[in-house]
């Protein structure tokens, strides 16, 4: 299995932190996601669903979630030759405080 990581230092408290990643007014400045979106945090099994202009589809679906701590976010591409089990591929994002 393949893992990339990266790190970064975001000076915010961890509830703001936490906001730009699960609520849709902040992803769509980090990310694209479907127009007709509503406007609802994510939680355990949100789904952001694309229509592909082939007809294909892509989901990111989130498949765990600890509020403050961690959002996990699979990804499956209907146009993918063999569909993948949910969250082999997936990106994951994990929060903590740092002192300092």
């Amino acid at each position: 299995m393949l893992y990339v990581e990266q790190a970064i230092k975001v000076d915010a408290p961890l509830a703001k932190a936490w906001e730009v990643l699960v609520k849709p007014h902040f992803i769509t400045q980090w990310d694209d996601v479907p127009e007709d979106f509503k406007d609802e945090a994510l939680e355990q099994g949100s789904e952001l669903l694309w229509q592909q202009p082939d007809g294909k589809t892509t989901t990111l679906t989130a498949i765990e979630v600890k509020p403050l701590e961690l959002l996990k976010l699979a990804l499956q591409v209907s146009s993918w030759k063999s569909p993948l089990p949910l969250g082999d591929i997936a990106y994951t994002f994990t929060l903590s405080k740092q002192n300092g």
